[in-house]
């Protein structure tokens, strides 16, 4: 390396110890009481106070307001203190509900899209006699939903299709939502507290909470000299550097799982060469690459399953899924819920609510374990592998057909 590339990279390590280096990480009450990304107990629960929050003096809902006007572009066409906001109605996270609008707020954090899920929302709602319907697509990076949870949406309700909205948690919008309601809490400082928490969990969630005096102090010393053609090759570098990275905890994922439960990785060439393209794209922001990746293993004696570690864009997961489209079968179906039912009596995943398709809590993607500590990776890694072993162990114990 370059020593002008070492003298930038130690003006950046020095920013970082004087505005971030020493602080101790503040207290959340959030991370305490439940896990970071529990969507329906934590988010979606929290997110619908807010909204239904009503001004003790005006008994305006000005966060509701707020979120149709600002967030959503709805405007002022409506009396939101006359609106209705309702969790788990009919299995919808947040139904807002006004006259003839219909708000419908689908959040996902790590979990994965059901069969239809936007689509069968928005059937219920339309069934409800609303006419004007907003789906709202709530994730951490504002991905689209998968065409498996919009089903027939856009051919049999395309209005409300044209409507659907993707949110990010990590947009400016949104959260300028969330010190928007803490703004309006001046008088309320338990609330106003509690919007301040949240605010810094969603932060450390999608990885927007180094801003500020830092970042500021980093633009200024990419302005002098040449340093910002030096930062683009540091970039190149770290790009290549992650894919690197990562490529090794997968080979390293791949012999624990050998060494742990037998399992061999059947590798003809193509398939850790489409693994590799994955793991490259993953980490260059101009490739699209939202798609899941990761190793696959078949299952002796089920012909509609397989053994999986997958990685997408805001979840890592591992356990039992359905062959390609096999599952939907009668066939796939009758053996995915005879493994269902093997695994959720089995001792080692006691406690788990899907034990046959779990997902780990430690990192949202393989990437985040990849840049983390070695000591990090190495526990990820057996973390899997242990939990594999109890999967296959219970399904090899007992097997199909």
């Amino acid at each position: 390396m370059a020593q002008e590339h070492k003298s930038l990279l130690n003006f950046v390590r020095l920013l970082h110890k004087a505005h971030e280096g020493d602080q101790p990480k503040p207290f959340n009450l959030f991370s305490v009481l439940r896990t970071s990304h529990d969507e329906v107990n934590l988010h979606s629960r929290f997110l619908a106070a807010l909204l239904d929050h009503r001004d003790h003096g005006t008994h305006e809902r000005e966060n509701l307001r707020d979120f149709g006007k600002t967030v959503l572009g709805i405007g002022d066409r409506f009396d939101w203190s006359k609106s209705r906001v309702q969790r788990e109605r009919d299995n919808i996270d947040i139904l807002i509900t006004i006259e003839n609008l219909a708000i419908v707020i689908e959040n996902k954090i790590y979990a994965a899209d059901q069969d239809r899920q936007l689509d069968r929302y928005v059937k219920i709602v339309r069934e409800l006699d609303f006419t004007e319907i907003h789906p709202v697509y709530l994730t951490l990076y504002g991905n689209d939903p998968s065409s498996v949870s919009l089903g027939s949406m856009e051919t049999c309700d395309p209005e409300a299709h044209a409507r659907l909205q993707c949110l990010g948690y990590n947009s400016e919008v949104f959260q300028d939502w969330l010190k928007g309601c803490q703004k309006r809490a001046f008088d309320e400082p338990e609330l106003r507290g509690s919007i301040v928490q949240y605010l810094r969990l969603v932060r450390e969630l999608t990885g927007t909470d180094r801003k500020g005096g830092y970042m500021d102090a980093l633009k200024e010393l990419l302005k002098q000299g040449d340093n910002l053609s030096l930062a683009i090759d540091i970039r190149e570098a770290i790009q290549q550097t992650q894919t690197d990275m990562e490529l090794d905890l997968w080979k390293a994922m791949k012999e624990e799982l050998k060494k742990t439960t037998g399992l061999d990785f059947q590798d003809d060439g193509a398939a850790w060469e489409t693994l590799d393209r994955a793991v490259s794209n993953r980490h260059y922001p101009n490739a699209r690459n939202m798609y899941s990746y990761g190793i696959i293993y078949p299952l002796c004696g089920y012909r509609t399953l397989e053994l999986r570690v997958l990685t997408g864009p805001e979840r890592l997961s591992y356990g039992v899924s359905g062959r390609d489209h096999s599952i939907k079968t009668m066939r796939g179906e009758r053996e995915y819920e005879s493994v269902r039912t093997l695994l959720e009596n089995h001792p080692d995943l006691d406690g788990d609510p899907h034990p046959a398709w779990p997902y780990l809590k430690r990192a949202s993607t393989f990437h985040d374990a990849a840049i983390a500590s070695r000591e990090d990776a190495d526990r990820l890694v057996e973390e899997i592998a242990k939990g594999m072993k109890a999967i296959y162990g219970a399904i090899a114990s007992s097997p199909g057909e």
